[in-house]
């Protein structure tokens, strides 16, 4: 999954499950993922992304947001 997000629209995917997702928010819209292996994030802006699997994490974050872990 390659996911951007530069405005203030949501992503909502929990029922969708994948290995690996590259999401890169540079807004204020939120992402909710269901990963099971890897997960790289780029947060330059205020947006969250909310997570459910045991994925290993690659966080970059130089805005407000956050990655939550949403198990």
């Amino acid at each position: 999954l390659d996911l951007r997000i530069s405005g203030s629209g949501d992503f909502k995917a929990f029922p969708f499950i994948t290995q690996h997702a590259d999401v890169r928010i540079s807004g204020s819209g939120d992402a909710s993922v269901h990963v099971l292996e890897l997960l790289e994030v780029n947060i330059s802006g205020s947006g969250n992304v909310y997570f459910k699997g045991n994925p290993q994490l690659v966080i970059d974050i130089t805005g407000s947001g956050d990655v939550i872990d949403a198990n």
